[in-house]
């Protein structure tokens, strides 16, 4: 094999994976669903900003325009995370930090943790659940109050 012949196959396999990087880069991305803060249908509450919704799930506040209200958050790990991230720029281990300190020191604890059947049960039998899940989720017997923006993921 001489030099040439080399040569021109170097440049086949660079143009190659050239080609297969733009194909990867351009590839088709999935919306993922928006994430949304939800009470019952007949809540009075309309709306809740993104400072509101960081401060009721953080325990900071416990009411909004005078309406009680109880946060619950998610058993499922990436949500949660995300939640967090998308609402109060905390990540998971970060809240778990901030939570340790409260509890420690007596100021407060946690939302309990709840599954999506979990949530739809919560809002039924209690009027003060504020819940978030993943919009596609959202049942009629449910009122949006606040939503992230739509995330984007890769396509698998």
């Amino acid at each position: 094999m001489n030099s040439e012949s080399i040569l021109i196959g170097r440049r086949f396999f660079q143009q190659a994976w050239l080609i297969l990087g733009l194909i990867l880069a351009l590839s088709p991305v999935a919306a993922e669903p928006a994430i949304v803060v939800v009470v019952r249908q007949d809540s009075p509450l309309l709306q809740l900003s993104r400072n509101e919704v960081a401060a009721l799930f953080l325990g900071k506040i416990r009411h909004s325009n005078d309406i009680p209200l109880m946060p619950f958050d998610s058993k499922d790990n990436d949500l949660r995370d995300r939640f967090y991230q998308e609402v109060a720029e905390m990540s998971g281990m970060r809240v778990k930090a901030y939570w340790s300190r409260i509890v420690f020191s007596g100021q407060g604890r946690p939302p309990q943790e709840i599954s999506t059947s979990e949530a739809h049960a919560k809002l039924t039998n209690e009027a003060d659940a504020l819940i978030y899940l993943p919009e596609d989720q959202v049942t009629p017997n449910m009122k949006i109050v606040f939503s992230t923006p739509k995330g984007m993921l890769p396509k698998h």
